[in-house]
This record gives structure tokens, sequence and C-alpha cells, in this order.
């Protein structure tokens, strides 16, 4: 747990986006033991996700900046459900070629997606897979909920600034 506060409170001093995915990126390791991590964001219109490959996996790249809809991937089905996914990658609920396919690809067994939620309200999804068979266990369920949840209200407060600076500067709006 001492890893796990010391990882929140780098993320907690993140003022960008980009700055809070870099440090999931170097970090995360620390904490899990995965082959690729994703992470969906939801769209400002709440219909669609856009993927964010955190992990060295070369090929996952493809799957870089990607939007599908909600309805698409367990990556989806989470954030709109609310609820963690944690098993085998062909057992979970909406399974999709176009994402989970393409991981199953590269050798992923094993899935542990989790919302990211900030208060009720879930902004995304952190999604973490192994090569290896049952890889994740109900204590990295726990562990990876409550990373989940720093990174969710880092990830608010940076939107938030973002509005408030958009707001204060009418031309930068339109840019």
């Amino acid at each position: 747990m001492n890893r796990l506060g010391d990882i929140a409170v780098k993320i907690d001093a993140g003022t960008t986006r980009d700055e809070i995915l870099n440090i999931v990126r170097s970090e995360s390791k620390q904490l899990f033991t995965y082959d690729i991590c994703l992470m969906g964001l939801l769209s400002q219109s709440k219909t669609h996700y856009v993927i964010n490959t955190l992990s060295p996996v070369a090929e996952a790249t493809e799957l870089n900046h990607k939007i599908f809809p909600l309805e698409e991937g367990m990556v989806g089905w989470v954030i709109k459900n609310h609820s963690p996914i944690l098993g085998e990658i062909d057992s979970g609920p909406a399974f999709s070629h176009a994402i989970e396919g393409k991981i199953k690809e590269f050798g992923i067994h094993s899935l542990l997606i989790v919302p990211l939620k900030n208060g009720v309200h879930v902004i995304g999804s952190l999604a973490l897979g192994s090569s290896v068979n049952n890889a994740y266990c109900d204590e990295d369920l726990s562990v990876a909920m409550v990373y989940a949840t720093f990174l969710a209200s880092a990830i608010n407060h940076v939107n938030l600034m973002e509005d408030a600076e958009k707001t204060n500067d009418p031309d930068r709006a339109y840019l």
C-alpha cells in the first residue's frame, strides 16, 4: 500500500492528461503484473470512449486514440455498467473482435478492467491484460479499484482546470 500511496501522490501532481497517462505508463508495473495496459476515457458526448495504450506492447499502439461506442468491448461495458471485470478474455461480457480480439492476438488471456469512478460518475476504465491464465485475483481487483479512484480524481481535476481556462479565455474556447 505504500507504493500505491507514493504513486497516488505523483498522479495527483499531474497537471495535464498526458502527464497523468505518463505516470500510469511508468508506475503501474510497481503495482500489477501485466503485458498490456489500456485506458478508455469517456468522450464529452458520453456515447463513445477513446483508447489510450499505456503499455510497451508495440502492436497495441494500433488501438491508441481509436474511438469506440460504449456498447463495444469490455472497456466500454465497464464504463457503461460501472462494474469491474476480472477473468479470462473469452469469458467476459461484450467481447469485441476490434478490441479484445486484437488484444488476444498479442497472447493475452486474463483481464482486469476497473471503472475510473469519480464519486458516482464514471469517466473511463483501466484495463490490464496478462498472457498468464487466471493472472488476477480479488486482491488485484481491490488494489486496482483504489488506484482507479486516484486516477479518476486526477483526470477529473485536469478536466475541470481545462474547462475553467476555456471559460476565462473566450478566444481559446473556439480554437
